[in-house]
Parts: C-alpha cells; structure tokens; sequence
C-alpha cells in the first residue's frame, strides 16, 4: 500500500512541476479523501426475537437446542441470526456461525436432508440435542407444513411448544 501513495506522490508532482496551478494542488490534495469517502454507514435492523425463546429462556439448565432450517455448511453465516435470538436464553445451541465450522456442524449438515428421519433422529439425541425449533416461516409454506408432519409423526421427537411460527420438538 504504501509503495502505491508513493508512485501517487511521484505522479502528482509531475503533474505540478507541468502544469503550476493551485487549483491543480487542491484537486490533488482532495481527491483522495473524497474518492475513499464511502457515506453513512449502512445498518441492519436486527429480526424481532420470537417469542419461542422466552419460553426457552424459562428451562431450567443448559439444554442444548437444534434449529431448522440449518444453512448448509457454505452459507454458514446464515446461523448469525440464530446466534442473536439465543442471547435470550443462552442455553448451548448447534448453529453457531465462526471462522471455522466444527466438523460436528458438517455431520450434521449432511444428515438434515434427510431429516427426520430415523438416523437424524438419532444422531441429535447421540449429540445430546434435547430441543429442535422448527422455524416454518423461514421454509416455504408447502415445505414447512410437510416438514411439520412428518416431524409430528417420527418417532423419537415429540411437539412440546407451538407458536404462530415455530414449532419446539423434544429430542426422546
């Protein structure tokens, strides 16, 4: 970087020692400045915690919690919302989002297309997830409906909570 301000530094004073104008000097001297100003900073509105962890944060202990949908491991950072909305109950939860991926997150990545089926199923419990949210409003409709029946149905999973968006399955 600093061998590029030099060659700037070299090419503006040969543009100066051509062309003598103070007007030239002061369009120099402002351009950089006004070429590296990128405005106001633009902020995200942070989603409305749901109400579904408000009743997690009343749970006694660190139960550890699963939520779907679960980003594939590329789009990782998709969980950050996910983060935020567990600052309210703080209880342990799968979808972290870091600079490196657990390779627990992968194996279970891999299972979720699946899921819930039989080995899916398992491999929560074996991890020892006791709580899976379902967010239906981040499937479509069709999907969520489908993935809510057939979690409803599987066994190993029983509904425990349901509000408008999200429904809480325990991991038995």
């Amino acid at each position: 970087m600093s061998s590029l301000a030099i060659l700037a530094a070299q090419g503006a004073a040969i543009l100066l020692r051509r062309f003598p104008s103070k007007a030239l000097a002061a369009v120099l001297i402002v351009f950089p400045l006004v070429e590296s100003f990128d405005g106001p900073a633009p902020y995200t509105t942070a989603p409305e915690v749901p109400p579904i962890y408000r009743w997690l944060s009343e749970i006694p202990g660190p139960v550890p919690v699963f939520e779907l949908p679960l980003p594939p491991v590329k789009r990782q950072r998709d969980n950050a919302v996910y983060l935020y909305w567990s600052t309210t109950h703080f209880k342990p939860l799968a979808n972290g989002y870091a600079t490196l991926v657990p390779p627990v997150y992968a194996e279970i990545a891999d299972a979720m297309p699946r899921f819930p089926d039989a080995a899916g199923v398992a491999l929560l419990k074996r991890l020892g997830f006791r709580y899976v949210i379902l967010h239906r409003d981040r499937y479509l409709r069709a999907r969520a409906a489908g993935m809510e029946q057939r979690m409803s149905a599987a066994p190993g999973l029983r509904r425990v909570f349901r509000t408008a968006n999200e429904t809480v399955y325990e991991v038995l």
